[in-house]
């Protein structure tokens, strides 16, 4: 409003001074507090627009002010924003689902069924073999005694082997050695005293079953006599004389080996002490 009256009077000036009118004192004293009036009138619009124009900047500041303090109430209060955020991030994880413990099933023992031993039948067998021999055959001390095959002045056929299980005293003779006769008694009283428990077998060298047979019908001997015409058995047991004793344990070995001969009480005595040291 101020200011339309003031276009208003600066219009009505423009004229009067424009038309070359002269007013009397009275007008020009109307005009003056006109003049005044507007001279007023625009500082007054002046100190309006002024202080409008000042009162603005104070509105932004408080504006600012406004958002500072804003800025101020987050920043004095930041323990509830991370909160807020920390509530949300809580809520969004989920909590694993647990899971039920395994239940174990009870193992049942089977009941063990022991089964009855059986105790085998034990067979005894006979010790395996003589100590300190050589499983070689061959005629020494300690060694197999070759197996062979004869035939018998009855005519039976046996083998070596077949007296293995007791001690064999094994002679080679003839009748026409005098000390393989001599020595002869002593077989016979050996084979009377052990029985079973010996054997003894003499291989008459190359004769005639006739010749050994008068030869022993005569001189009432009871022992085996073999007959070894062709001298196939005396090869396995070769000598440089005869009467030629070998005295063999249970098991087939060697052990004692007599060239020569004495009396009958002496080779008695002799071949006893070789069958007691087997």
């Amino acid at each position: 409003m101020k200011k339309r009256m003031l276009i208003l009077s600066v219009l009505l000036l423009a004229l009067t001074v424009g038309c070359g009118a002269q007013a009397d004192t009275t007008v020009t004293e109307e005009n003056a507090e006109i003049t005044e009036n507007v001279e007023e009138n625009e500082e007054d619009s002046e100190n309006a627009s002024g202080d409008d124009e000042a009162e603005l900047p104070v509105a932004e500041e408080d504006r600012d002010s406004a958002d500072a303090s804003d800025d101020d109430t987050v920043a004095d209060n930041p323990e509830e924003v991370v909160v807020e955020e920390s509530e949300e991030e809580e809520a969004v994880v989920e909590e694993p689902e647990a899971e039920e413990p395994a239940v174990e099933e009870p193992v049942v023992e089977e009941p063990v069924v022991e089964e009855p031993v059986v105790e085998e039948s034990v067979t005894e067998e006979p010790a395996s073999g003589p100590e300190n021999y050589v499983a070689e055959y061959r005629v020494e001390e300690g060694y197999l005694a070759p197996d062979f095959t004869a035939t018998l002045l009855d005519g039976s056929v046996v083998n070596l082997s077949d007296y293995q299980g007791a001690p064999v005293i094994l002679n080679f003779w003839a009748t026409w050695c005098g000390p393989c006769c001599n020595e002869m008694p002593a077989f016979q009283q050996l084979t009377d005293e052990y029985g079973a428990g010996l054997t003894v077998l003499a291989v008459n060298c190359g004769e005639s079953a006739t010749a050994v047979q008068s030869f022993v019908n005569a001189n009432g001997y009871s022992f085996p006599i073999a007959l070894d015409t062709n001298y196939a058995i005396s090869s396995l047991y070769p000598t440089n004389g005869i009467p030629y004793t070998i005295v063999i344990d249970e098991y087939g070995v060697i052990r004692h080996i007599t060239v020569g001969a004495s009396t009958a009480d002496a080779m008695y005595n002799h071949y006893k002490e070789c069958l007691q040291n087997l």
